[in-house]
């Protein structure tokens, strides 16, 4: 463990591979793991130099992986609001449209029937200005004699 330390100690201050060199000549001098690393000392820069950038870069791919997965998602959840909010407004534009061709239907039936109105009280002798006259001021009775023309 003493060796691993001083690789990851001398690594953030150095850099890796003068931090693995530096941490594999202390160990020499010091005794620790000497006889291994003065007889494989090319060797176990190498493999510590790998090791520690296999790891970085696992690191670096998980990292990599998770931005792509969370853009991934982010854009799956934007297509799913898209589609509700393409719903909901679907819905309500039907709903403005169906209101508004009740809204002219019933125009279109009343301006029938107010000429029908006007029509009859013609042939009955009665003046347009009273019918207009009836039309405007009592509205009650303009249904009922709607209802009596149609």
């Amino acid at each position: 463990m003493l060796y691993v330390e001083r690789v990851r100690n001398y690594t953030k201050i150095m850099g890796l591979n003068r931090g693995v060199e530096q941490a594999v000549g202390e160990c020499i001098e010091e005794g620790i793991l000497a006889e291994f690393l003065s007889n494989w000392k090319a060797e176990a820069i190498a493999v510590s130099i790998f090791e520690y950038n296999a790891k970085r870069e696992r690191k670096l791919w998980e990292r990599d992986q998770r931005e792509y997965l969370r853009a991934q998602v982010k854009e799956e959840m934007r297509e799913e609001i898209r589609e509700e909010v393409r719903a909901e407004v679907q819905k309500e534009v039907r709903a403005e449209i169906q209101a508004d061709w009740a809204k002219r239907h019933r125009t279109g039936r009343e301006e029938g029937r107010i000429q029908g109105i006007i029509a009859t009280g013609t042939l009955l002798g009665i003046s347009k200005e009273q019918i207009f006259y009836f039309i405007e001021n009592y509205p009650q009775w303009t249904r009922a004699v709607c209802r009596l023309v149609h």
